[in-house]
């Protein structure tokens, strides 16, 4: 799969900071890219994602642009990603729902 896009990830408040790069090809998934994040950054979970010049919450894959910067908050255990969780129970209902009615 050939990546449309690529965004840049960093831990909110890592010392040292360090940047990786991901790639978001066509047809991701919201879950298949917060695996990603959670694999290229070596963290136990994801809590918030934030785009770095905004500080805009970043909670689905359409909201991403080519060469993003997004800051990542860190989940320390398991238990406390229930961000990702619910926001992919949120995204699967979007996408379920017709919101025109």
């Amino acid at each position: 799969m050939q990546a449309s896009r690529l965004v840049f990830v960093f831990v909110k408040d890592a010392k040292p900071k360090r940047k990786v790069a991901i790639p978001v090809p066509d047809g991701y998934l919201w879950q298949e890219f917060l695996q990603q994040v959670k694999s290229k950054l070596r963290i136990p979970g994801v809590k918030d994602i934030f785009l770095a010049a905004s500080g805009q919450r970043v909670t689905s894959l359409d909201e991403l642009q080519d060469i993003d910067e997004l800051c990542v908050v860190e989940a320390y255990h398991e238990k406390a990603c229930a961000w990702g969780m619910t926001l992919e129970s949120q995204h699967e209902s979007r996408e379920g729902t017709d919101m025109s009615q």
